[in-house]
């Protein structure tokens, strides 16, 4: 017998035995069916990811993750190293101090590089 999966919209078998009982083509399904998370949408990316409740009401839910929240949190700007031309973000607070020229410490230090 034919049934469409509550979450999926996916059509899958479902044996007689357990007709009254199979609303989830899988474990997958069933599982997301019982979750309480809500969707959400990164303030920096705009990439959709799931929450739960409790977090919203502490005040997050708002970054996919801790890059894109640091990125937006703390004031950072986009750099170019000067050793290898990769893109990082970096504090404003340390490019005043002299700093934010390279990527990474191997960078800085000229070890491990192909330039």
């Amino acid at each position: 017998m034919l049934i469409k999966c509550q979450i999926c919209q996916k059509e899958f078998n479902a044996y007689l035995s357990r007709k009254g009982k199979v609303k989830y083509c899988s474990r997958k399904c069933s599982s997301q069916a019982r979750s309480t998370s809500v969707d959400c949408r990164c303030l920096q990316c705009g990439n959709k990811f799931l929450v739960k409740p409790s977090r919203i009401r502490l005040g997050n839910g708002k970054y996919c993750s801790p890059d894109c929240a640091s990125i937006k949190k703390i004031n950072r700007v986009e750099r170019k190293c000067q050793k290898c031309s990769t893109k990082f973000y970096i504090k404003k607070s340390v490019i005043k101090r002299g700093g934010g020229k390279y990527c990474s410490v191997h960078c800085y230090r000229g070890k491990n590089n192909a330039s």
